[in-house]
């Protein structure tokens, strides 16, 4: 989507959703997607990552949906925003998500000052 492809990606993700089988519409990576994919507010996004099964805080999810905020946030030009959901899905300490250390890398690239 960043290197100017982005309506071609939204169609990619969309048939991959469309494609899947056996997913329920709540199933966490169909909510990422159809937030990627503009279906789902950011609100949305969080209210889905902080919920278990177990009714408790998942911080996986927490830093994921961080991470995705942030990547939507900078993709519609909002830097500052974007920044702040990448500090939150590196405030989540989940070192084992993917999406921690590409969040570290996005503050990196837009904040180069700070060192993070």
């Amino acid at each position: 989507a960043r290197a100017g492809r982005r309506e071609e990606a939204s169609r990619e993700l969309a048939a991959v959703l469309e494609s899947k089988t056996g997913v329920k519409s709540g199933d966490w990576l169909t909510v990422v997607g159809e937030f990627l994919l503009g279906r789902r507010s950011e609100r949305d996004l969080f209210q889905a990552a902080e919920v278990s099964p177990a009714r408790e805080v998942d911080q996986a999810q927490l830093c994921q949906a961080a991470f995705y905020a942030g990547a939507v946030r900078l993709l519609t030009g909002d830097r500052t925003g974007a920044a702040e959901k990448f500090r939150q899905a590196v405030d989540t300490g989940i070192t084992l998500a993917t999406e921690f250390h590409l969040a570290k890398a996005e503050l990196s690239a837009l904040e180069p000052s700070r060192g993070e």
